[in-house]
């Protein structure tokens, strides 16, 4: 008989939801599996199915009952999956698309060089340890 293959170790990373709405006791920890090449190619991935790797970080709230709304459903045509990063961070992801920026232009509580859209924020190894604003809702 042949030995089992090595098993291989998921490389995951530690992500922290802070939402201004609530108290800020009731932060969210979590922890995502990194996506690999092969979930990247999958042509469809449900974001509520926690089976489902998370490609970014809306998909990656959905999938925890997170309270990020993500209205068009991550096709860049809102602003409501807007986050705050850590301002390291958003350097190190570097220049965003016109069209993040221009819907960014409509998102509530947007601070310059913080706010991205969750929806555009992939998750990889950069994202280790860090914490996500999702900033108050006016409404």
């Amino acid at each position: 008989s042949r030995p089992a293959p090595p098993r291989r170790r998921l490389s995951t990373v530690s992500i922290t939801f802070l939402d201004e709405n609530v108290s800020p006791a009731e932060s969210f920890p979590l922890a995502a599996k990194i996506p690999t090449p092969a979930d990247l190619a999958q042509a469809t991935i449900d974001p509520t199915d926690p089976s489902h790797v998370p490609l970014n970080l809306l998909e990656l709230a959905h999938q925890n009952s997170i309270e990020l709304e993500g209205a068009c459903g991550g096709e860049l045509a809102c602003s409501t999956c807007h986050c705050l990063l850590p301002e390291d961070l958003f350097e190190e992801l570097g220049e965003m698309e016109e069209e993040e920026e221009d819907m960014l232009d409509l998102a509530y509580g947007r601070v310059e060089g913080r706010s991205r859209l969750g929806c555009q924020v992939k998750i990889d190894g950069r994202l280790d340890g860090r914490t996500f604003v999702i900033p108050e809702d006016p409404y």
